[in-house]
């Protein structure tokens, strides 16, 4: 007997079944099933999220067909920056630290980088359909220096900048809720602690799932990852335990992350770590190396920048980006006198060095892969020289967005480029041949094109050899007024900032830009 014979009603049952792959390689099967993929909302949209790199919401407002219609047309609005809205968000005072995660803006106030500010502002993004929500607490109870945050599990940790206590000096996170400033009702204390040795210098904390991480100074790079939950200790690395020359860090995962080294030729550090709280020592299992440099050419600086990690899906948001997309935008310094250039790289792929099993004390093979053998295939190298950022948060999901290019000097209209890495190059792209689409992008100015050819950086005063790398992309541009300091981005808004990153004085407002 044959599945064909089945009644229409079960075979979309049936269909239901798969995930997204299976239901693609179904459209190729016969042209019953092509129908009935085609003719059912709720598996088109499984297929068409997967293909934006979006993870499904929870059941609100919208039904499926609705969502699939909204996701849709973000795609398009997306693709030629075609905003629905424009609008000034008031968020005043001056500006010492602050976050962007899923649709909310944090800022704290200080007079100097490394005095704690008591003072934390949260502001609700507005959307296509709200207007902005803020919230004010003029006093935290606590001095901070740097702060993180996760909406979605009502989370942020707040670093003390009070370190000192009567036994000598301690790094404190305070881990409270967004909505009460209370201690969270998950976590076992009121705060993360572990010891200093002298004074702290700069911090930079991150919230991954369960886990918390700082990566500060302290005459040299130090790093402690908790969990938060149960107030113990993960990770805790000092100068010593890190690799020579480390630079930056960033979490791939809730069990692994990387550093970033300016060592030899510069290498990116893979690490896994587990529940084994007695060596709080992660499992170094792979380096990647970058290309090799002309001697008097070594790195000097190497930083790296991703978007936040949110644990779950915020209620009445009907789709959010998936948690595999995630790029990581990277920026290569060869010196003072040397340009720039920038490095992307997926998250997925430096995940598949981690091995299922994060136990530090599980054996597996110590992988060091030269640049030749993993770089070419699985990033993208351009020369930007003349792109700087002021601020973070420039990075979410597959997108980044890149600070605006002046045209012409004495010219108003700058370029706001957007460089989008959720690229398929067999499947075909149908809405940029629409001629409505076309025609809406010329009225707006706006320009796309897809990169999927290999480029060439030359090897010129830098690298022993031209550099050519693959990773395809989309990169869309539009002309406008963008008279900013930089921009911030997430998967529905860009937001235009007005002040510097860190300046004294007024912030004012930032213009959001809703998709």
């Amino acid at each position: 007997m044959s599945v064909l014979i089945l009644p229409p009603e079960l075979i979309l049952e049936v269909l239901k079944l798969l995930d997204y792959r299976g239901l693609v390689l179904c459209t190729g099967v016969c042209r019953l099933f092509r129908v009935a993929i085609k003719d059912s909302a709720e598996l088109r949209y499984k297929i068409e999220l997967a293909a934006d790199g979006m993870a499904d919401g929870p059941p609100g407002m919208l039904s499926i067909a609705e969502r699939l219609k909204l996701l849709l047309d973000r795609r398009r609005r997306w693709r030629m920056l075609d905003w629905t809205t424009a609008v000034p968000v008031p968020i005043p005072g001056a500006c010492q630290a602050y976050e962007l995660v899923s649709g909310v803006f944090a800022k704290s106030m200080g007079a100097a980088q490394f005095v704690g500010s008591r003072h934390l502002i949260t502001v609700k993004l507005p959307t296509r359909t709200q207007g902005p929500t803020r919230l004010v607490r003029e006093d935290l109870g606590v001095a901070t220096r740097d702060f993180a945050i996760d909406p979605s599990q009502d989370i942020m940790a707040l670093v003390d900048s009070d370190e000192g206590y009567e036994q000598g000096l301690e790094l404190k996170v305070h881990i409270r809720t967004i909505s009460t400033n209370e201690k969270h009702p998950e976590a076992k204390g009121l705060e993360l602690r572990a010891p200093l040795p002298i004074e702290l210098g700069s911090a930079f904390t991150q919230i991954v799932d369960d886990v918390v991480g700082t990566f500060y100074w302290m005459h040299g790079p130090w790093l402690t990852i908790w969990n938060w939950k149960t107030g113990e200790v993960l990770v805790c690395c000092d100068m010593d335990d890190l690799p020579p020359g480390t630079w930056d860090f960033s979490f791939l995962s809730n069990r692994a992350f990387m550093l970033t080294t300016t060592r030899d030729m510069g290498t990116i550090e893979l690490y896994a770590f587990g529940g084994d709280t007695a060596t709080r020592a992660p499992a170094h299992v792979a380096t990647l190396q970058l290309p090799p440099v002309r001697l008097g050419r070594e790195l000097q600086q190497f930083s790296t920048h991703s978007g936040p990690f949110v644990h779950a899906t915020t209620p009445n948001k009907p789709f959010a980006v998936s948690r595999d997309s995630r790029i990581h935008f990277m920026t290569l310094l060869y010196g003072f006198r040397a340009p720039r250039f920038h490095l992307f790289v997926h998250n997925r792929f430096l995940l598949s060095f981690i091995p299922t099993d994060c136990r530090s004390g599980s054996s597996w093979n110590y992988e060091i892969r030269p640049w030749y053998t993993w770089g070419p295939d699985h990033t993208r190298l351009l020369l930007e020289d003349n792109i700087s950022f002021q601020w973070l948060r420039y990075v979410h999901g597959q997108r980044v967005v890149l600070p605006h290019l002046h045209t012409d000097v004495g010219k108003a209209e700058r370029t706001l480029r957007v460089l989008d890495f959720n690229v398929h190059p067999k499947r075909i792209d149908d809405f940029t041949n629409d001629p409505t689409f076309q025609e809406r992008a010329e009225e707006l100015g706006a320009k796309y094109h897809m990169r999927a050819e290999p480029s060439t950086v030359p090897a010129g005063a830098v690298f022993k050899h031209d550099i050519v790398t693959s990773l395809p992309y989309w990169e869309s541009q539009r002309m406008g007024a963008f008279d900013y300091s930089g921009f911030m981005i997430d998967d529905e808004r860009i937001i235009g900032m007005k002040s510097r990153a860190h300046a004294s004085g007024d912030m004012t407002d930032v213009d959001v830009y809703t998709f």
